[in-house]
């Protein structure tokens, strides 16, 4: 399995075609952030996320993890002067809010087409949807904006997009795990990429996207990630299928 990520990776770089696939993923992405108005740059952002954009065919949505939105929600009510940003635009996400669920760490919200346009994410068209569960041979990318490389700018956060590929190490079936190696993590002025054990949170809510070469090669959203585990390198995603194409949210167990 990691022989043919592997080789698969090559013949990417080899074309130019990495690039490619990684912008696939972060065109439909934004950093999701939120900070103390009262507070100078540099000390002002309180925590961060990620959040992906996908049309389901019936309802355009925007996704989180769960402990996103729950973070969000207790500092919101801890600070009067909290001011939260999905990309580009100011937004106060319980008023858009569609599903959550703690125990499947999800988050849904459907933002207005002004603010959708003004956070300069690009939904990803899915060609169906629920998608059909990943598998353990499947290969993905995926990617979000991780806090440690943040840097806090007068309204906005200056956070590359990381991406890895990967395959998919455990399937179950409302979720999975992938196995990275922080080294091959790729952004545009990331050479080397992360160092071993670094922090990946901010990471949360940020896509998986699996490759299909049948009937066309493509890249088909599968999930959204909701942990990492720092010390080994794993990454913990939430299907896809879990939230169904009105944004709301598989009942919890």
């Amino acid at each position: 399995m990691e022989a043919e990520r592997k080789a698969w990776a090559d013949r990417a770089e080899a074309s130019g075609y990495f690039p490619h696939i990684r912008a696939i993923a972060q065109n439909s992405t934004a950093a999701i952030w939120w900070s103390r108005s009262s507070s100078p740059i540099g000390s002002a952002v309180l925590h961060s996320g990620t959040a992906t954009f996908v049309h389901t065919g019936k309802r355009t949505l925007c996704v989180t993890a769960g402990h996103v939105f729950e973070k969000y929600r207790a500092q919101r009510k801890e600070f009067a002067d909290l001011e939260c940003q999905v990309g580009s635009v100011r937004v106060e996400l319980e008023d858009y809010l569609v599903d959550y669920s703690s125990s499947l760490d999800l988050a849904t919200f459907d933002l207005p087409p002004v603010l959708l346009a003004a956070s300069r994410a690009s939904p990803h068209g899915a060609p169906k949807w629920p998608p059909t569960a990943v598998a353990e041979s499947d290969i993905v990318i995926l990617g979000g904006y991780p806090g440690l490389l943040r840097i806090e700018e007068t309204g906005r956060l200056g956070t590359p997009f990381v991406s890895f590929l990967a395959p998919i190490a455990q399937a179950s079936s409302d979720h999975s795990a992938i196995q990275l190696n922080l080294e091959d993590s790729y952004w545009p002025d990331g050479s080397g990429g992360l160092a071993p054990a670094s922090e990946l949170g901010g990471m949360s809510g940020g896509p998986l996207f699996r490759y299909r070469t049948e009937p066309v090669e493509y890249f088909e959203l599968v999930g959204f990630i909701y942990e990492a585990s720092t010390s080994y390198g794993i990454v913990f995603a939430r299907h896809a299928a879990c939230i169904d194409d009105y944004g709301r949210i598989a009942v919890d167990a």
